[in-house]
C-alpha cells in the first residue's frame, strides 16, 4: 500500500510539470518619449532570471509574479498550433492591465514570450514538458 501511495504522488508531481511554462527573461525594454524601444535599466537585474506560468490558472511565480496581488490573472486563450497562450492581469481601481503572450504555436522547443506591464516590455523564452 505505501508503494502505491508513493507512486501516485510521483505521478501527480510529474503530471504537474506538463501544466507549467518555465521562462527566462532575455531582455527588458521601455517605450521612450520618442516612441521607440530602449533598454529598461530599472529592471536590468531581472535579465537572466526565471519565472513559471501555471497553464491552468495563469498564475505567475518567480522574477515576474502575480503572488500577493489582489488582481487575478485570466487566461484568455490557452494557445494552440495557431494561437499564442494569452494571460491578462487587470488591476483596479487604476484600471491598468498586464499582458503575457507565449507563442505556443512556435515550432521551436523554446517558445518566445512577451510580457507587458506599466510600459515595460520583457521578452525571452519558455519551455514546457509536453
Amino acid at each position: 500500500m505505501p508503494y502505491f501511495f508513493l507512486l501516485m504522488l510521483a505521478s501527480i508531481n510529474a503530471y504537474s510539470e506538463f501544466d507549467v511554462y518555465h521562462c527566462v527573461i532575455k531582455q527588458s525594454q521601455r517605450v521612450s518619449n520618442q516612441g521607440v524601444l530602449s533598454d529598461q535599466l530599472l529592471y536590468k537585474n531581472l535579465v537572466g532570471k526565471g519565472f513559471s506560468v501555471d497553464k491552468n490558472t495563469g498564475a505567475i511565480v518567480g522574477a515576474l509574479t502575480t503572488d500577493n496581488l489582489r488582481a487575478q490573472p485570466s487566461i484568455i486563450d490557452y494557445g494552440s498550433k495557431d494561437q499564442a497562450f494569452k494571460v491578462i492581469i487587470p488591476y483596479y481601481p487604476k484600471t491598468t492591465v498586464d499582458l503575457l503572450l507565449i507563442e505556443a504555436y512556435s515550432s521551436n522547443h523554446q517558445k518566445p514570450f512577451t510580457f507587458i506591464t506599466l510600459g515595460s516590455i520583457f521578452t525571452g523564452l519558455c519551455l514546457t514538458r509536453e
